[in-house]
């Protein structure tokens, strides 16, 4: 699948924000051209509430065993 070139389709409910992001630097073709995991992690977290539309657990939330 990879090496023909093919990805995955992202299902309707996918932010458009995160398809985007997952398209151009998850799975570029080039991987000099990929984010690190540890980059990824990083977007991720700066835009997860956002990406979850409030939803999700907060750092706090989790660290009391709330989610």
């Amino acid at each position: 699948m990879v090496f023909r070139g093919e990805c995955l389709e992202f299902p309707e409910s996918t932010p458009n924000a995160f398809a985007e992001f997952v398209l151009k630097h998850v799975w570029d073709e080039s991987h000099a051209n990929r984010y690190t995991m540890s980059a990824v992690y990083e977007w991720l977290d700066k835009r997860i509430d956002k990406l979850a539309g409030g939803k999700s657990a907060t750092k706090s939330d989790e660290r009391h065993g709330r989610h």
